[in-house]
């Protein structure tokens, strides 16, 4: 039975909710150098919901809601683990590294980091069965991300929207969404000992003795 995508669906409708606030109440979630300058260090986190118009709320809602019921349908815990880490480590990337952007708004960030925990949970699958087609899957989605990637930073255009005057692609963001996601699912699975994620048991390290042996 596949789990009820409770976590994005409430996302989606917070960014819904901020797009229908008046203009004063959604600038002030967006991401704004100078007021978080000033101390309002909430930006960092709602920035997420806040849109440049409808074309760009629809598109990072679909994004949303395609890559984040995957992501929970695979595990709500890595779902919730990768935004409580990309939410705010997207932001103060476009903080600390991009000081051109005065402005930030959207979920695409957010909507790679399902991606990358879908991407995550392939490797997992495929290390666990070794699988090698798992495998070989996994790292043609992670080179696809990065090629998504490569393509916005050449081109200066959203891969999936194209070119708009309201707003500018921020890869830094989507590259930062996809390897929180990937790094959060994978990280607990790596810290297993090997024969757990070998067939999911852990084997006992001392053999059984003998009734009255030593």
């Amino acid at each position: 039975m596949r789990r009820f995508p409770l976590v994005t669906l409430a996302l989606a409708a917070l960014a819904l909710l901020a797009a229908a606030l008046p203009p004063a109440f959604t600038d002030a979630l967006q991401f704004d150098r100078d007021a978080i300058a000033r101390g309002e260090l909430w930006r960092f986190l709602t920035a997420h919901l806040t849109h440049f118009g409808v074309s760009h709320l629809r598109w990072d809602v679909f994004a949303l809601l395609l890559l984040g019921t995957m992501a929970e349908g695979k595990s709500r815990r890595d779902w919730l683990a990768a935004l409580a880490v990309s939410a705010p480590a997207i932001t103060l990337l476009v903080w600390a590294l991009q000081p051109h952007f005065t402005h930030y708004r959207g979920l695409s960030g957010l909507d790679c980091a399902a991606y990358g925990v879908i991407v995550g949970h392939l490797f997992r699958d495929g290390l666990r069965a070794r699988h090698h087609f798992t495998l070989a899957l996994a790292v043609l989605a992670f080179a696809a991300a990065l090629a998504k990637c490569a393509y916005e930073l050449a081109t200066g255009t959203a891969f999936f929207v194209g070119a708009t005057t309201a707003f500018a692609p921020v890869p830094l963001a989507h590259l930062a969404g996809v390897l929180t996601g990937a790094l959060v699912t994978m990280t607990p699975f790596l810290r297993q000992p090997a024969t757990r994620r070998r067939d999911g048991t852990v084997q006992s390290a001392t053999a059984s003795r003998a009734p009255g042996s030593p």
